[in-house]
């Protein structure tokens, strides 16, 4: 494929946090996830999860146009490359799952 330009400096809408509303439980950080810029490197990411309970996290990075972001998933058994375009608020990826941008890090609690 066409090799997109990276983000130089971009602090655009891609980054924080997002709920993935399938896993979601109320009390808990299940479905929550964190995009952070990495320091000094701002085309890079780290990207955290919380699927039942459980923690993990991912390398990636970003793409400027349009607003991408590409994961390595290969620590996890997945593919070393796998991308979401952001838009409307939301992040959608091939498999379906979607990503609600969150104006708030915080889980329901009860």
């Amino acid at each position: 494929g066409v090799m997109k330009e990276r983000t130089a400096g971009h602090s655009g809408p891609v980054f924080g946090a997002y709920v993935e509303h399938d896993l979601e439980s109320e009390g808990s950080f299940s479905g929550s996830r964190f995009i952070a810029q990495h320091a000094g490197k701002p085309d890079k990411v780290s990207v955290i999860c919380c699927d039942s309970n459980i923690f993990w996290a991912a390398e990636g990075d970003i793409i400027k146009e349009p607003p991408t972001v590409r994961m390595d998933l290969s620590k996890r058994g997945g593919p070393t490359s796998y991308s979401a375009e952001f838009g409307s608020g939301k992040l959608t990826w091939p498999d379906g799952k979607v990503w609600v941008k969150s104006t708030s890090a915080l889980p329901k609690l009860g």
